[in-house]
């Protein structure tokens, strides 16, 4: 077993929860690689490279006052043939806070994450990533360009 790979790889993973949660989607440049693949069609967005990812983060989440996504259940394989490659799966429970009508309303979303990861200069990093929904639960705020400022 390889646990100081696995460990840097959790810290990752948690990485990028933690940008997600604080809206600083420029810290996800160092959770992704630059040519990264990252899917999330199933959830309504788009598959899309970093930058459009970034981007596409940026103006969605923003209709939320409070992000909090838990990822639990981590499961890393290492390839065989490549000490540089590995693949990891882990669940996601994310907790989307929004104001309406002057109180706190939460949409939630169950699901798992599907990694593939390569480890370069930088250290290990997302090449692709594939975000399968399970389940959702609560109403959506209202689109963005709808919501109304937030004091």
């Amino acid at each position: 077993m390889r646990v100081e790979d696995t460990l840097q790889i959790h810290e990752l993973l948690f990485a990028y929860s933690e940008a997600i949660d604080q809206q600083r989607f420029e810290r996800l440049s160092a959770v992704f690689t630059a040519d990264a693949d990252i899917d999330f069609r199933q959830t309504g967005g788009p598959r899309a490279a970093l930058t459009d990812m970034q981007a596409f983060l940026t103006r969605e989440l923003s209709r939320y006052r409070r992000l909090q996504h838990f990822i639990s259940n981590v499961r890393v394989r290492f390839d065989d043939e490549d000490r540089a490659l590995a693949s990891a799966r882990s669940y996601v429970l994310a907790q989307h806070g929004y104001l309406e009508e002057g109180r706190m309303r939460f949409f939630q979303l169950g699901g798992e994450y599907e990694d593939a990861l390569t480890h370069g200069a930088h250290g290990w990093r997302i090449r692709a990533r594939t975000l399968h929904l399970r389940w959702l639960d609560g109403a959506l705020p209202r689109a963005p360009a709808e919501a109304p400022p937030q004091s």
